[in-house]
């Protein structure tokens, strides 16, 4: 086994289209993500902000532009694009030994 493919891993990616907006890239998270995420306990607003700012490839964000988003977001859309990162990182509701 080639140790560095374990430490240079690339995470799987996917294009996810947001209705009447666009095209985004994202990506999984990394454990190491996850267990940030976790010693965080961040509330639900934190929450989007931290998984975005980490998981879109293109559009890149920061948590400051992922907050400014929320604020002229439709109700559901920035949790749709959530969910999809969780289902790439295999963290959604349901999975096995789910991190959240």
């Amino acid at each position: 086994m080639d140790k560095e493919r374990l430490l240079k891993r690339a995470f799987p990616t996917t294009d996810f289209e947001i209705p009447g907006v666009g095209v985004v890239k994202l990506r999984g998270l990394s454990r190491g993500e996850v267990l940030e995420m976790n010693d965080r306990q961040p509330n639900p607003t934190e929450f989007d902000q931290f998984i975005l700012s980490r998981a879109m490839v293109d559009p890149k964000m920061t948590e400051d532009e992922v907050g400014e988003w929320q604020k002229v977001a439709l109700p559901n859309e920035i949790g749709k694009v959530v969910e999809e990162v969780l289902k790439l990182s295999g963290l959604q509701p349901g999975a096995d030994k789910s991190g959240l």
